[in-house]
């Protein structure tokens, strides 16, 4: 994993974690009757 991380891009590290954050805001926000 870290062998794969640091050849990554700092950039396209932040945008994936951003990503993954978004996600779970938006399961935690979304009512679970709602879930797709």
């Amino acid at each position: 994993m870290r062998d794969v991380m640091t050849h990554v891009p700092v950039k396209e590290r932040l945008m994936v974690m951003i990503h993954i954050l978004l996600n779970i805001a938006k399961n935690i926000r979304v009512p679970r009757r709602a879930n797709r």
